[in-house]
């Protein structure tokens, strides 16, 4: 169902930041909220942006709830075990399949074939469960792989290995990198966003020659990009070819590489910016072949076209999926030829 043809009483469960989120894209749709749940009591009885925040069992079961958090898959749970009938998630990191509706419902054939590609059960497992998520918003359904992000069995940062952070944020994941392997690895962290690079900047500093840090963002090619920046939360800060707010410098991996060591993994999270970049880098995973790790989950079409695009290029890649969170984000494509 899409959010612009929800009933009049509705609710939204979750009184925080991701709440706001949800109020404010149902204000624009001119979608009348009647007040917030939360199971939180510290906050009942206080407001945000004039409207109540109350618990849950104060809510008609005939109420149509919004999730407004990213604990999506508990908050289903509760919905579902308290008798609501009516509820609509995803609307924090699927916004844009779900507000006018999924493009996936179009692409049958093309989710079939990339499940036929997938190496193992557990991989076509989580892929299924968030092709019918993104088709019915239903949090339960969602798989949670069983090993922690970007370190699949397989397919995870290994001594000596020189890596690609697309998308190095505030440097958590080169911390995480650092920590696990000693820092007997060499990584090159791109970050375009300002207050991000400075964070990830000043926490690589420790580590020395081992982690490089590049102000501009992954692309097809080098050059001057438009860029969004997510005021107050600059996790979801984006290249774009519209509306932009500012720009920056963006590089490609085939020109960054020329006269370097080639990287052997290389890991996307770059807001939707994954197709551009990994054309950019077409020539050196063609030629090396490196481990991959591309977030798929931002674009509806990045969700089946990156998988099929990378097995054209190298059909010797073993791809396994694995998801991450109990909500829409965090759905990453794994690749290896070992």
């Amino acid at each position: 169902m899409s959010i612009k043809n929800l009933g009049a009483d509705v609710i939204i469960w979750g009184a925080s930041k991701g709440g706001k989120k949800v109020l404010k894209l149902a204000r624009d749709y001119g979608i009348k909220v009647r007040f917030f749940v939360d199971r939180n009591p510290n906050k009942w009885g206080k407001e945000i942006n004039q409207i109540t925040i109350l618990p849950p069992e104060r809510a008609s079961k005939e109420s149509f709830v919004l999730i407004g958090s990213v604990f999506e898959k508990e908050i289903v749970s509760d919905i579902k075990g308290m008798g609501f009938k009516f509820f609509l998630g995803g609307l924090l990191t699927n916004m844009k399949f779900n507000i006018e509706g999924s493009e996936l419902l179009k692409r049958k054939k093309s989710i079939e074939e990339v499940l036929s590609i997938l190496t193992d059960e557990q991989s076509k497992r989580a892929y299924l469960s968030m092709y019918l998520y993104a088709i019915d918003n239903d949090a339960s359904r969602i798989f949670v792989s069983e090993y922690e992000q970007y370190f699949h069995p397989f397919v995870k940062p290994e001594e000596n290995d020189v890596i690609v952070d697309g998308g190095a944020y505030t440097g958590d994941t080169v911390n995480t990198i650092m920590s696990k392997l000693r820092g007997r690895v060499k990584v090159y962290a791109f970050e375009p966003d300002e207050s991000n690079f400075l964070a990830l900047k000043n926490v690589s500093e420790s580590y020395g020659d081992k982690v490089a840090t590049i102000k501009k963002g992954l692309w097809s090619n080098n050059g001057v990009q438009g860029f969004i920046t997510e005021k107050g939360d600059s996790i979801g800060s984006y290249v774009s070819y519209n509306n932009f707010d500012s720009t920056v410098d963006t590089i490609s991996i085939d020109n960054f590489f020329k006269d370097k060591k080639m990287p052997t993994l290389i890991k996307m999270d770059i807001e939707g910016a994954e197709l551009e970049a990994l054309y950019g880098a077409k020539k050196t995973i063609k030629k090396y072949k490196p481990k991959l790790q591309i977030c798929i989950y931002h674009r509806a079409d990045h969700f089946y076209k990156i998988p099929l695009i990378l097995k054209e290029w190298v059909p010797e890649y073993r791809m396994f999926i694995g998801h991450h969170s109990s909500c829409w984000g965090d759905t990453v494509l794994y690749c290896t030829t070992k």
